[in-house]
């Protein structure tokens, strides 16, 4: 009798596990898909996004745009590979901004996500319609691109 028990909390206990298993399973594609979402680059969007999802995009969309809008001290410590530079501390920011293509998918990114966080909502007000800041800043994103 008390053999017969112990096997029935054994199944119960195993069972418990294959459910938790499966909830994790769940968690990771349900996370899967929730990143997916994020970044339709054929969507109208102005979202903010962390630098590993700014990552996944480059890699998966290799033709959209990053934009460094830090200044040119600041660039000199290092940045994201054939991004277009345009100070955002610069007189004349937003006739460089205004002079981009309003049509092609842009990653903004500052040193710590405010001045690309600015530079999103300016976009977005210029027209564009694809514009995505990268909120971690510089630091995070050139690790997460590697």
């Amino acid at each position: 009798m008390l053999l017969g028990s112990f096997a029935a909390i054994s199944c119960n206990s195993g069972a418990s596990e294959v459910n938790a298993d499966k909830n994790k399973n769940d968690q990771v594609v349900d996370r899967q898909q929730k990143d997916e979402k994020v970044f339709d680059i054929n969507k109208i969007t102005a979202k903010n996004i962390d630098a590993k999802i700014a990552a996944m995009m480059l890699k998966s969309y290799p033709s959209i745009k990053v934009l460094d809008v830090r200044t040119p001290k600041e660039i000199k410590d290092g940045k994201i590979p054939d991004a277009i530079e345009i100070d955002f501390k610069q007189d004349n920011f937003i006739a460089e901004i205004s002079n981009l293509d309003k049509n092609d998918t842009y990653l903004v990114y500052c040193r710590s996500g405010g001045r690309s966080g600015q530079c999103l909502s300016m976009m977005t007000k210029l027209g564009f319609m694809k514009v995505y800041n990268v909120t971690d800043g510089y630091s995070k994103f050139a690790t997460a691109v590697q």
